[in-house]
């Protein structure tokens, strides 16, 4: 089945009962611009979710301003914001020095 906003919001409604609750997160690794689309859609139809921004993304720049603005869009729609956490990016030298201080700890 192809994605659309159509059928994405017809598995939502099909998962959601008056007594469950269901979380929905978004890795946001290729467009913001594409993330807000969806942000706008849900909140039109009172769905919230929460959007994981990458750092690490080679489409985007989380840090610059156009970026920061979108971001701020997608909070001001309701959803939640977090961090896209990708650990393929960092370096073994890296990944054993992390893994040292948390055995430290």
């Amino acid at each position: 089945m192809p994605f659309t906003f159509d059928n994405y919001l017809g598995i939502v409604k099909s998962l959601l009962r008056e007594d469950k609750t269901i979380f929905i997160k978004h890795n946001v690794y290729f467009s913001l611009e594409k993330a807000l689309e969806m942000a706008e859609f849900e909140n039109l139809h009172k769905i919230k979710s929460t959007y994981l921004i990458s750092f690490s993304s080679p489409f985007y720049n989380a840090m610059n301003k156009d970026s920061i603005e979108k971001i701020r869009m997608l909070k001001s729609l309701n959803h939640g914001i977090g961090i896209h956490f990708d650990s393929g990016v960092i370096q073994n030298d890296e990944k054993e020095q992390a893994n040292v201080k948390i055995d430290a700890n």
